[in-house]
């Protein structure tokens, strides 16, 4: 059984926004492969890992406003090598 977040896709970018959002991707594109639970608490000990609170607001300006939660742990681009056995930059 392949277990979930096992391979992992980091991708660099720039963000525009003149009058519609534009993003440009960049090469190359960082892809990680072994990670565990045991990488990410070693990652979470050594102060790598932050917490993201990701709180949207919707419909802020009116009386049915509401708060979606998706709170998130996260680790700098780069500091990946600490949650995957091989990372390795992919051109293209």
């Amino acid at each position: 059984m392949e277990q979930k977040h096992a391979q992992a896709a980091y991708v660099s970018y720039k963000s525009n926004q003149i009058e519609l959002m534009a993003y440009q991707y960049a090469s190359p594109t960082l892809m990680g492969e072994g990670t565990n639970f045991n990488h990410y608490l070693s990652a979470f000990s050594a102060g790598l890992v932050v917490f993201d609170p990701a709180s949207k607001v919707m419909n802020a300006s009116t009386l049915k406003s509401t708060v979606k939660v998706r709170s998130q742990f996260r680790i700098s681009v780069k500091q990946p090598t600490h949650l995957c056995q091989k990372f390795e930059p992919v051109g293209f």
